[in-house]
Parts: C-alpha cells; sequence; structure tokens
C-alpha cells in the first residue's frame, strides 16, 4: 500500500520517506540466507516441513499407544524377574552349550574360499539364506579388467588351525550380491562384516545405494578411516548420516556392524567395532521418505563407484534389530556365556544387568512381542508425522550483515561512511522500546494496533475483491500519489473494527457481503450511470465480470466435474499441444498434460510457467506473474468467447452440466432452467428460456441427421460419459449449456 522505491535513489519526490529510512527498512531483509540461486531439483532452503492437517489426529493416537507399550514393556520386565532367575539358574548349568550367534540371516558369505571366478559356485552352493531372496549367487565385478584375487588369510576367529581364505578389495573389484537386503526406512534391519583395512582407508564395506539417483539405499562405509552409515531417500536434503569418532586400525581384522531399529532417526542407528558400540557424530539427520532402490546389494563397493581397497570376510545381513549381545557374539566377543559359568552370587550388579536385558531381548517371547510392537508403532508414527512437502521461508544469516546507503541506488557503489542498521519511517509509529530489530520485530510492528496503515490496506484490498474497485482505488498506493479515499470514515471504521476484532478476514468478508450497501440490486438507472459508471458512491450493487480463475471454477462447479480437495501439488490441466516447446531451456521441458481428477482442481493449483502461462487464464487478464499486480485490468474481447466456446475445458463442462440436467429432469423447460441456475445462480427469463428451447430444438434436427457430429462432440473431454443418454439429445443440450456458459449472467458478477 505504500512504495518505497523511489527512495533507493533519493529521497522521495512526493512522500515523507528519506532515503536513509529506505535503506534502513532494506536492512531487515538484508539478512537473508537464501543463496540466489536458481535449481530445478525442488525447493531451496531455507525451507520448512509441511504436514498433513489430516494426520495429527492419527498421530496422537499412535504416540498415546506408544507411550501404552512402553509402559506395558517396563511393566513386563518387573513381572518377569522371577522367570529371568528361573532362566538364569537354569542356563548357568548349561553354560558351554549356550550360543548366542543369531542364524536367522538373509545373507551370509562367509567368503572362506572366495577366489577370483569361482565366487559365483561358492556361494551358490553354501548360501540357502541368500538363494531365499535371490539366485544365492555372488558375481565378481571388475572395473578394468577379469583378474584373479590372490587369496588372501581370513579373520582369525574362522581358521581354527587350518587355511581358509577372505575377498581381498583391490579398489577396483567388488561382488554383486544381487536383489538382496530390499530395506525400507521403516524396517529394522543389521548388516556388516569383518575387515582388514589399509592406512586410512575409504570405500563402502557394504552398500545398496544408487550413486547416480541421488545416492539412494543405505550403506556402510569407510571413509579415511572412520566409519559412516548413510540411509538415503536424496542426498543432503533427505538423509540420516551418522560417522564415528574413532577410527578403524589398519592392518588388523576388526569387525564393523551396523544396526539400525526403523525410526528414519540418526539415533536410531548403532555402529560396533569388535562388538562394543562406538560414539559417533551426526551429520544429516533429515529422512522422511522411501530408501527403497532397484541397483542389487554390493559388497566392497557403492553403485558405481566407491570401490574398497580391504580384506572382507564373513558378511551378514539381518531383516531385524540385533541385540548388543547378538552383534558381540557375531565379532566372536560371547559376553553371556563367561557370565552364566559364574554362581549368582558372584556375578555383579553390572553383569546381572547384561543377563537381564538378554533375557527380555533374546529369550522372553512378551517382552520380544512388545518390543516388534513398539517398533511398528514407531514406524507408522514416522509415517503419520512425515512432511507431505515443504515450503521455502527466509532465514537471517548466523553473522549479521552490514547495510549502507548505496550512491544514487547503485549496488557497487555503497557509502562506506553512511552504515545503518534496521529501523522504520519516521511517518509511521516506531518500533516498541524491547522489538527486536529484525524481520519478527518488523511483522510484528505492521500489525500494531495503532499502525495506521497495514489493516487500512488490507480491508481495502477486500471490499476491492467484492465491489470491483477498492474505497481506495490504487490499490498498490496509499501515498500522496494515490487516489483519496471514496469514503474514508467507512475505511477507518472498518480497519479498526478488523483489528479489534483479532484481524479475522472471514468475518469481515461475511460482515460486509451481509451489509445493505452489498446486497442492493445492480440495476442501474441512466441518470445514476451517467453520474457515477463506476458506482463510487455505493449506490447500486457492484457488477464485473469474474476473473479468469474464477470462470473456469464455476464452469467446472456447475457440471460437478470440480475437484474440492484442498492442497497438494500443482496441476496440469488441459493446455495446447507443445505449448512449452519455444521457450524450455535447450527444447528438454515439454508440457505433459495431466489425467483424472487432476483436470479438473481449481485454478489456482494450476501449474504456472511465467515465460508460457496458461492461455485461458491470459486471455482473461490472469498477469503472466513475472511480478507483483494488485489491480488486474478487466477487458472484453472476442478472444474470451473463443475459450469458453472452444475450450476442451469448457466444452466438458458444458457436456456434464448437460448430463446432469437430462438425469435429474424430465421435462425440457426443466433441464435449461436447472442448467441456467446451476451456472448463474438466477433463474432464465421467460424470453431467455424461449430462445434456449429454440436453439436445443434445432440443433437436435443437426446432430439427429448427423449423429456422428453429436458423438464427435461428447468426445472431448476425459471425464466418463453417461452412455445410457440418447448421445443426439445430449448433444444438443450441450449446445445449450455452452451457450449457457457463455452468458453474461455467467460470466458477470452482479
Amino acid at each position: 500500500g505504500l512504495s518505497l522505491e523511489c527512495a533507493q535513489c533519493h529521497n522521495h519526490k512526493y512522500d515523507p520517506i528519506t532515503q536513509e529510512e529506505y535503506y534502513r527498512f532494506f536492512a531487515f531483509f538484508n539478512q537473508s540466507s537464501d543463496p540466489g540461486m536458481q535449481t530445478r531439483k525442488g525447493n531451496q532452503s531455507p525451507v520448512v516441513d509441511v504436514f498433513d492437517p489430516g494426520q495429527r489426529s492419527n498421530a496422537t493416537q499412535l504416540t498415546q499407544q506408544l507411550a501404552d507399550l512402553q509402559r506395558q514393556r517396563e511393566a513386563r520386565a518387573t513381572a518377569a524377574e522371577a522367570e529371568f532367575v528361573a532362566w538364569a539358574n537354569e542356563a548357568s548349568q548349561h553354560a558351554n552349550e549356550v550360543t548366542l550367534d543369531p542364524q536367522d540371516m538373509v545373507l551370509h558369505y562367509p567368503l572362506d574360499d572366495a577366489q577370483g571366478d569361482h565366487a559365483r559356485e561358492i556361494v551358490s552352493e553354501r548360501h540357502e539364506a541368500a538363494r531365499q531372496s535371490t539366485d544365492g549367487t555372488a558375481n565378481v565385478g571388475d572395473d578394468t579388467s577379469p583378474q584373479r584375487r590372490a587369496t588372501v588369510q581370513g579373520k582369525p576367529a574362522w581358521t581354527e588351525g587350518k587355511f581358509a581364505g577372505a575377498f581381498r578389495g583391490t579398489g577396483s573389484n567388488y561382488l554383486d550380491a544381487g536383489q538382496v537386503a530390499d530395506f525400507e526406512r521403516t524396517d529394522a534391519f543389521s548388516y556388516g562384516a569383518w575387515l582388514k583395512p589399509q592406512e586410512n582407508a575409504s570405500g563402502a564395506i557394504l552398500a545398496r545405494m544408487n550413486n547416480n539417483n541421488a545416492f539412494r539405499g543405505f550403506d556402510l562405509l569407510c571413509s579415511k578411516g572412520n566409519v559412516e552409515v548413510h540411509i538415503v531417500h536424496k542426498w543432503p536434503d533427505n538423509a540420516v548420516k551418522v560417522r564415528t569418532k574413532a577410527k578403524l586400525k589398519a592392518g588388523v581384522w576388526q569387525h564393523v556392524f551396523v544396526t539400525y531399529n526403523g525410526n528414519s532417526k540418526a539415533d536410531g542407528i548403532t555402529i560396533f567395532f569388535d562388538g562394543e558400540p562406538q560414539e559417533w557424530a551426526i551429520e544429516r539427520d533429515e529422512l522422511t521418505e522411501s530408501i527403497r532402490t532397484k541397483v542389487p546389494l554390493y559388497i566392497g563397493s557403492r553403485n558405481p563407484d566407491s570401490k574398497l581397497k580391504a580384506d572382507l570376510d564373513d558378511v551378514r545381513v539381518y531383516r531385524r534389530l540385533l541385540s548388543p549381545p547378538e552383534v558381540a557374539a557375531v565379532a566372536s566377543r560371547d559376553p553371556i556365556t563367561p557370565i552364566l559359568a559364574l554362581a549368582a552370587e558372584q556375578r555383579s550388579e553390572a553383569q546381572t544387568s547384561i543377563l537381564r536385558n538378554h533375557f527380555l531381548t533374546s529369550v522372553d517371547q512378551q517382552s520380544q512381542q512388545l518390543s516388534k510392537q513398539i517398533r511398528d508403532t514407531s514406524g507408522k508414527l514416522a509415517e503419520a508425522t512425515k512432511p507431505i512437502s515443504t515450503v521455502m521461508v527466509m532465514k537471517d544469516v548466523a553473522q549479521p550483515r552490514m547495510t549502507y546507503i548505496l550512491d544514487r541506488g547503485n549496488y557497487a557503489s555503497p557509502l562506506k561512511d553512511r552504515p545503518v542498521t534496521p529501523g522504520t519511517l519516521s511517518v509511521l509509529p516506531p518500533l516498541p522500546a524491547n522489538a527486536q530489530t529484525n524481520r519478527l520485530g518488523l511483522a510484528k510492528w505492521l500489525i500494531q494496533p495503532d499502525h495506521p496503515l497495514t489493516a487500512r490496506v488490507a480491508v481495502n484490498r477486500y471490499w476491492h475483491m467484492l465491489f470491483g474497485t477498492g474505497l481506495v482505488k490504487t490499490l498498490e498506493d496509499f501515498g500522496a500519489q494515490g487516489e483519496p479515499p471514496s469514503h474514508p470514515e467507512l475505511l477507518d471504521w472498518l480497519a479498526v473494527d478488523f483489528v479489534e476484532h483479532g484481524w479475522n478476514i472471514k468475518r469481515t468478508l461475511k460482515q460486509i457481503v451481509m451489509s445493505a450497501t452489498y446486497r442492493q440490486t445492480s440495476r442501474v438507472t441512466p441518470e445514476q450511470l451517467a453520474r457515477d459508471p463506476e458506482n463510487r458512491l455505493l449506490a447500486r450493487g457492484p457488477r464485473f465480470r469474474l476473473a479468469g480463475e474464477m470462470i473456469r471454477d464455476n464452469a467446472l462447479a456447475a457440471s460437478r466435474l470440480l475437484q474440492p480437495t484442498i492442497g497438494g501439488p500443482s496441476v496440469k490441466p488441459y493446455q495446447p499441444d507443445g505449448i512449452w516447446n519455444e521457450v524450455s531451456l535447450n527444447g528438454n521441458l515439454r508440457f505433459a498434460q495431466d489425467h483424472g481428477d487432476k483436470l479438473y482442481r481449481r485454478s489456482m493449483y494450476t501449474y504456472w510457467k511465467r515465460s508460457a502461462p496458461a492461455p485461458a487464464m491470459t486471455i482473461f487478464d490472469a498477469p503472466t506473474r513475472e511480478k507483483c499486480t494488485l489491480r488486474r485490468s478487466r477487458t472484453n474481447t472476442p478472444l474470451q468467447a473463443l475459450v469458453t466456446l472452444n475450450d476442451p475445458q469448457f466444452l466438458e463442462a458444458a457436456r456434464a452440466l448437460a448430463q446432469r440436467a437430462l438425469v435429474e429432469h424430465d421435462q425440457l423447460d426443466d433441464q435449461i432452467t436447472f442448467a441456467f441456475r446451476a451456472a448463474a445462480g438466477v433463474r432464465p427469463s421467460l424470453e431467455t428460456l424461449a430462445i434456449l428451447k429454440q436453439a436445443y430444438q434445432e440443433e437436435l434436427v443437426v446432430f439427429q441427421a448427423e449423429r456422428s457430429r453429436a458423438e464427435q462432440l461428447l468426445a472431448v473431454g476425459e471425464s466418463p460419459r453417461n452412455e445410457q443418454l440418447n448421445p443426439t439429445q445430449h448433444a444438443a443440450m450441450t449446445i445449450v449449456t455452452s451457450m449457457i456458459l457463455n452468458l453474461d449472467e455467467t460470466l458477470t458478477r452482479g
């Protein structure tokens, strides 16, 4: 409502705004962290998540369920104490027979004899668990040329006094395990291997990850000796990444293992070295979408790179969360059996706690079932609370920028001797003494009860929307060069009332449309028209042509094709073929029309390409959106009639409206009256009804003589047609409803 732009180069010529005040106001916005770079990869950060309101109640229920299950598990831990003691006493009698090494792998490659091109036969022969998911083979891959790997000594725990081999990653080879380990981010899974790395080794130990698709998938990666885990939908915006603080030892066999509980969070990951949990740092923790990928599982590589230089042995993958004692057992460090060998009175409190945890997580079925229910509910809660999209926001930089007055507005000529701090215009109320001098403080200042501008600008726009002209005609300019209000006291009263009732827009709109002023007839006498052609004196009701979006939506609503769903992504309804061809960069962006319900969403959801906007909207004076436009022009051109008569969207709406009339009414008068009321909101006059009936009879004769023309007309649009209707009658009524959609009563508000 007030432009400061003139003060960019000098003091404002007409309004009380100095150049210094312009740059003080500019300083509020000179702190944005937006990089100012164009991207075709979605919203540019900074962004905030957008959630589905319909999922809120579901998330609340799941949160309560999760809390109940956690209480039940705690209660079970207390109730099971006697059973734990009995189990521990029994197990201690057979301590040497207890084994914790879990055998329910979905993939297990010992790799003892994996040498050269014999790897396929070895894996195929030995690993039934892998065969259940794929053909059970691991193919030797080599980026350079076929070569045999030298046989290397395996990890000590597996040698048992005899020779056992291991896979040697040379930095160019890898094993292809096929389509196994197809996990989703909400699945619990565990995986790892024995590793003998080189100094500061880098490369993937195990990965089902597509580097060429934003690194979608998961991995276990060496990075200069540290170990990293990535679980990724799209790197880096939608991913989890953690990195160990400790490094692996070069030239020494170590067991590296990961467990993940399926909560889509970094804290759901545990990394173990030789059965011991490691401290790690979180580098990304923003996973909300699928991690599934079509690339196979690789051992010693990602797809297609990150090859590892290291010896690998005993690769395992589990479709569940292994407990810490189970991981220790896989690492040949069984913590349970030595404790069981001790008499109960000899065990320390910490050792008893280890036994109890093992009993609850690996022995007691009730505790295991509750843990599974907790994981499942956590997964459902993660789905219910995941954002459906993001929206770009402004965010201030961490270190505030200095703002200077620019010499005659030239960005390359800052006056370094004239720095300014954020501030408002002296002609308006000052910022409160305790206000923050940032955009939040500015926003609060704009809606101070004593601020004379914001509320007036707002209610003036609502008045313009309903009456066609604002009380201040120049919506964009309340300054000295703008038009004074036609009813200043009314504008003041509306603004104060708006503020005093909590800036409630719906209340203000209802208040205006229920007023006697708005509810007047729009009929005008010659004397009124001569004296007040624009109705600035409000002596009659408003009358003006609807905006292009409203004209389209009204046609769809009358035909019952309009989809009322609120929110969601933009859609691409009918547009001319090849509309984007001439303006797309390098000719690689083509318009692809949507189908189904997307064709009938409200016009506000139509995808808008500024260099090639929707023609039907442009013809009805919609701006290109290349710059902010507060007031649209209203023209009346033959092109507009060509849209409403010939555009597929309007022809289809006319066909659907005609179908409604024929199905819901039997008599011709009733059918036409119904269609007229559905589109225009009023009954047709007797004269209009007679003309429309005559048109129907004339068109019916034409279509009965040429049935193919009727079928051609009724084929326009993708919505299904009621095949029970007589096509010639349906086509004739479609011509009538098309006429109705083109009438002044339909296109004009008044």
